[in-house]
This record gives C-alpha cells, structure tokens and sequence, in this order.
C-alpha cells in the first residue's frame, strides 16, 4: 500500500500532470471561469482519490483522475486556441500558438496508445463464443423468471438481465449490502446472509480453469500466487476472493444443483 504522500509523490511526477500544462497559461485562462473551475474540480478530484483509495498506485489513480482531467485539457486547450486565434497579429501569440501545437503533438500519443493497444489486441475476437452464450441461457432457463441471481462468472454481460434480477460479484469484500457479506466464517454464514438479501440462487463459474476467454479473474491458481506475492494490494484482496470461491464450491456440495454444464454451476440455497 502507498502512503498518501508516496502515492501523491508518484502522480505529480507521472505522465498525468502532462495535462495541466495548459495551466502555465493561467493569465490567459482567469478570465474563463469554466476552464479553472474544471481544473479546479480535477484538483480536488485527485487529492479525494489519493486520500480515499486504502491502496493505490499510479496507474490506477490516474484511470480514475483521468476523465476530467483529459476534459480540463480539452476545455482548455479549445479556450487557449481561440484566444490565440482572436490575437494572432501579435508575436507573442504566434510564439503561443506554436507551444499549443507542440502540446498537443506530445500529448496525442498518451490519449490514444491505450485504447489503440486494446483494439489491436481485440481485433478479429469475439467476447464470447456461442457455445459458451448458449450455456448462459441454459443455466438461466433452469431457474424461474424473477428470481433474485447472485453470479460470480467472467462474462456476466451474457445473462439476460430481464429474465432475472442479477447481483453481480465484482471484487469479493469490497462492497455489499448491509450489514456487509460475512466472509472468513463459513458457507453457511453466507448462505444465511444471503437469505436476508432475498437471494435463493447462486451462480459461478470453474474457479480452476479460464472459461471461454483467456484471462479470467476468479482464477484460484492466480489467487493462490497474489496470496504470497509481490503486489500488496493483490495480497489482501487474494484473501476475499478465495473465501468465496471456497464458500461457494461447499455450498455447490451440501445445496441443490440446479444446472452444471460447459464450466458453469448454478445452485438453489435451501
């Protein structure tokens, strides 16, 4: 875990702060209330996440800072362009129109090698195969419309919302209803719990292999590495998330089964 001052230490000095440059034009920009109170917003934004995440890192501060302070960007550098339009006669701001420009050009890159990388990586896949979308529809058909649905699979986005009310697990202990999933105490504190959130059916993938896609996060070999590894943050979480795939696989032996078929379990809790 980063403290806040190492954490804050290592975003001003990430590629993030590239995007308040436009802020060495503040003389320019203090007549324009909206671009510095979204810069305003963007700084206070980051010191709530830096003082708000237990864990943090560069990389996931600034994926979390970043939409608005990419929107104080924009907003200033269309408010910068315009200034430097309206005063073009004048030498200084051809000088700061050509420092606009250099700008933008170093900058481009960082806003786009991200997601250029993904649809490189994605290009020509499919998320999910139809043998896989069929097994979703299968598992959902064994259980009757309505019902509350408690997953815990990698390709969710394959449920048909509508048939079912669907509780997803994302990240096990992070967050739950009242008075909070119990976890360290056992399948049927679980169950118990679960009861009380009106959920009688469960649902979850293989924890020990991927399911139609490469990479899966409930992946309990992957879990058992983080629980000794070197990523603090992953060390804690590696706790939560192999409780839960324990708990689960028990109560998949002592409830009833109501489907099993291509890596997928659904039971009823009774």
């Amino acid at each position: 875990m980063a403290t806040f001052g190492a954490a804050t230490v290592d975003f001003l000095t990430s590629t993030e702060m590239l995007f308040f440059v436009p802020l060495v034009f503040v003389g320019r920009l203090r007549r324009h209330g909206a671009v510095i109170a979204f810069y305003g917003g963007a700084c206070i934004g980051a010191v709530a996440v830096l003082a708000a995440f237990t864990n943090a890192d560069t990389e996931n501060v600034s994926r979390y800072v970043h939409p608005f302070v990419a929107a104080a960007f924009v907003a200033a550098l269309a408010t910068l362009l315009n200034v430097v339009r309206a005063a073009r006669e004048h030498g200084p701001a051809r000088v700061g129109d050509a420092v606009l420009i250099i700008l933008a050009v170093l900058l481009a890159p960082f806003i786009a090698v991200k997601d250029l990388g993904r649809i490189h990586d994605a290009w020509g896949k499919t998320l999910i195969e139809a043998d896989q979308r069929t097994a979703y529809a299968s598992l959902q058909a064994a259980i009757p419309g309505g019902e509350r649905l408690l997953v815990m699979t990698d390709q969710p986005f394959a449920f048909d919302y509508a048939r079912h009310d669907i509780l997803n697990i994302d990240a096990p202990g992070v967050v739950s209803p009242d008075p909070g999933m119990p976890f360290f105490r056992g399948p049927v504190a679980l169950r118990r719990y679960l009861a009380t959130q009106s959920i009688r059916y469960v649902a979850f993938k293989d924890f020990d292999r991927a399911i139609g896609c490469s990479y899966s996060r409930y992946n309990r070999a992957m879990w058992d590495y983080h629980k000794s590894g070197p990523h603090l943050l992953w060390r804690r979480q590696s706790a939560y998330y192999l409780d839960m795939m324990d708990n689960l696989t028990a109560l998949a032996e002592s409830e009833r089964l109501v489907f099993e078929g291509n890596g997928l379990t659904a039971i009823e809790l009774r």
